[in-house]
């Protein structure tokens, strides 16, 4: 039971989405485009539809034909898919949503995605709509939560994506390089440089990514960095005799001892720790001690994440042919497509990028053909366009999107932009044409889905490239249950949760433009622990409901166990829709790569976490230094020590070198005083006032 569509693609693209039910519901499958209803017996338009959205497949019943009991699985062939669930999720006066019971659902289920990129309308102007979305990999069905209540108003838009590989950067600051990869199986050769092999591998380990490096020969004082592209779980696999001190410095900095190692002698003698990493995020292991440190590094992608590393969406009337395309990395003579072209001058910044190949074959992509890329890290999205071709009519195949289409949509022009030349001959030879590229970029935040303008013109000569914003601040929250929370950016009028259209009335200064995590507004179990983590210093808020009039607050046991743990309590708190309610702040500094943990819940929780990245203002960095330098001030004096200042940096600026904290110190301390005045040093060195 059930109905296939295209999504889009070239003439003999094979896309095509089925959705079927447990109790015999049919879908129907037609394409979307403002204006089409939503449900097969009803006159309800769908509009206002977020440009990602639009040439999608849109799966629709009657509507309320899913009854108490149906189960839905959801199947695409041809390529994968971005399967969005659209649901009522309130109606006017506040009332709960005829959703059937999947917003609350989804909303506490791990893969799903509670999505920020924007709901269409349908129909009547007294409800509102909310988004969930999941990765539908090709030929593997996806299950929806089971229907539970009647009346339900829902439908499904399917987009075709083809998604990036997992990938992960290791850097090391000494001679020692571990650019050498394997895939983790029993009897896999350990170090690059030898011919010990791993036996005894653990269950955890297999599959994962095995980074070999030198056996012994790693010099004193090396730091590793690892930085994924998707979440994963780092482990490092050391000699407990010969770890370069890393045995002990590990757990000290949050890394857990786990129960298992690898051999690759008879005799167990290593250990393995690990830790996560969100997408994109770097995880820095301390300097080895000693000239012979024995480690290896192993990295494995968590399961069910929400997000592909990196996904690009293509659909239209005919959008280019989603088998052709393709991630590579991105370098000096990476093929452009078009006339056996190869990209040469590639700019040193965008090398390394994900680039998808095959947008640019001739011929194709068509008008309306419309594409959208999503990452899961923190991302500059690249788009590479024909500006100017030789041997042609001059002007190139840009789809329309030059002149002014990709800068009216916020793309930013750089001056830099690679050549397309010939494979055979030099630019501009007869051995084939050559083309002036011009690049346009776009930073996104994680998970955060960018739209390229519609093609206007036939045969379109383009290219998308991604690559991880490494200076972009970021930071995850996940439940014991491995769900992620939503992010938002959090200003007045924000939703305030995933599975409701409650939205925060006022926000307290300190925490606008901070990070909003949302997950339901009620219904986290009981024994929830969230995991917060960041990819640099920050401050975490936790709102949570202290009173409610008439009723009994719905803290989770925050009140209590928050500033038991080292919470501070905040003065000011968010209000939102409901006047009996009434919230509560708490929040706890946290320094570069920690992990933060909240105490479990207990019982019902109304709560939100934000996480506000302490650099993102000389102001909040001014006030993070005067707290802290309180805290060091202990007889009230207004005034540190030098050296006590020079711990503070260290903690509050991990990335501040040595000679950085002497410049600011002598700044902090310009008559040698040994004594430093906390308000007159933030006043000069972090405000940078005469003085």
């Amino acid at each position: 039971v059930g109905g296939s569509g295209s999504g889009g693609g070239m003439e003999g693209a094979c896309f095509a989405i089925s959705a079927t039910s447990s109790t015999g519901t049919s879908f129907e499958c037609v394409a979307l485009a403002e204006g089409v209803g939503a449900w097969s017996d009803g006159d309800a338009p769908i509009t206002s539809i977020p440009a990602h959205l639009l040439g999608g497949t849109l799966l629709r019943t009657a509507r309320a034909s899913l009854q108490p009991g149906s189960a839905l699985a959801v199947t695409a062939a041809g390529s994968d898919a971005r399967l969005f669930v659209i649901a009522e999720a309130s109606r006017s006066g506040g009332a709960p949503g005829r959703d059937g019971g999947l917003v609350r659902a989804l909303a506490t289920a791990p893969g799903w995605l509670a999505d920020s990129g924007g709901a269409p309308s349908c129909g009547s102007t007294d409800s509102a709509m909310t988004v969930f979305s999941t990765i539908v990999q090709r030929d593997i069905p996806a299950l929806l939560p089971e229907v539970t209540e009647p009346d339900a108003a829902f439908f499904l838009i399917a987009v075709p994506v083809v998604a990036g590989n997992f990938a992960v950067s290791v850097l090391s600051s000494s001679s020692a390089s571990y650019d050498r990869m394997a895939v983790v199986e029993e009897g896999v050769l350990a170090w690059k440089d030898r011919d010990h092999r791993f036996i005894g591998v653990p269950p955890f380990l297999l599959g994962g990514v095995l980074f070999q490096g030198p056996y012994k020969d790693v010099p004193d004082g090396t730091v590793l960095s690892i930085r994924p592209n998707a979440r994963s779980r780092v482990y490092v696999v050391l000699e407990k005799s010969g770890s370069g001190g890393l045995v002990q410095s590990l757990p000290a900095q949050g890394w857990k001892a786990e129960a298992g190692a690898p051999r690759w002698h008879d005799t167990p003698t290593m250990a393995t720790f690990g830790r996560d990493c969100a997408a994109g995020c770097v995880l820095v292991l301390p300097p080895t001690s000693g000239p012979q440190a024995v480690l290896s590094l192993i990295v494995v992608p968590c399961s069910g994440a929400p997000v592909a590393p990196v996904e690009v969406s293509c659909v239209g009337t005919a959008g280019a042919h989603l088998q052709q395309l393709e991630f590579l990395p991105l370098s000096e003579g990476t093929p452009w497509g078009c006339e056996g072209q190869r990209l040469t001058k590639v700019p040193e910044w965008m090398l390394g990028a994900s680039y998808l190949r095959g947008l640019s074959t001739p011929g194709g992509p068509l008008a309306g053909t419309r594409l959208a890329v999503r990452a899961a890290p923190p991302s500059v999205v690249y788009a590479l366009v024909e500006a100017h071709r030789e041997g042609g009519s001059g002007s190139g195949r840009s789809g329309g999107l030059l002149p002014d289409a990709l800068a009216t949509a916020g793309w930013e022009k750089r001056a830099e932009a690679p050549e397309a030349s010939s494979s055979t001959a030099s630019a501009g030879s007869a051995g084939g044409p050559a083309a002036q590229l011009a690049v346009y970029a776009r930073r996104v935040a994680a998970r955060e889905v960018v739209a390229v303008p519609p093609l206007t013109e036939d045969g379109a000569c383009i290219g998308l490239a991604v690559k991880v914003d490494v200076e972009a601040f970021d930071a995850t929250a996940e439940t014991s249950g491995g769900m992620e929370l939503q992010r938002a950016d959090m200003q007045e009028t924000v939703i305030a949760w995933s599975d409701r259209l409650f939205r925060y009335a006022w926000v307290p200064t300190p925490m606008v433009g901070g990070i909003l995590f949302r997950g339901p507004h009620s219904g986290t179990p009981s024994g929830t622990v969230i995991t917060v983590t960041a990819s640099g210093a920050c401050r975490v808020y936790v709102v949570v409901e202290a009173e409610y009039k008439g009723g009994t607050a719905r803290d989770g046991g925050f009140l209590q166990s928050l500033p038991q743990t080292g919470w501070r309590a905040e003065a000011a708190a968010p209000s939102w829709n409901d006047t009996n309610s009434t919230m509560k702040v708490f929040s706890l500094k946290a320094v570069e790569g920690a992990e933060v943990k909240l105490p479990p819940t207990v019982g019902d929780v109304v709560f939100s976490v934000v996480v506000v990245n302490i650099a993102s203002s000389s102001d909040r960095l001014a006030d993070e230094l005067r707290q802290a330098f309180r805290s060091w001030d202990r007889d009230g004096q207004g005034g540190i020590r030098k050296e006590d200042l020079d711990s503070l940096l260290t903690t509050l600026c991990p990335a501040l070198d040595d000679a950085g904290r002497a410049a600011v110190l002598a700044e902090a301390d310009p008559r040698g005083t040994g004594k430093i005045s906390y308000d007159e040093f933030v006043s000069r060195v972090i405000l940078g006032s005469p003085g």
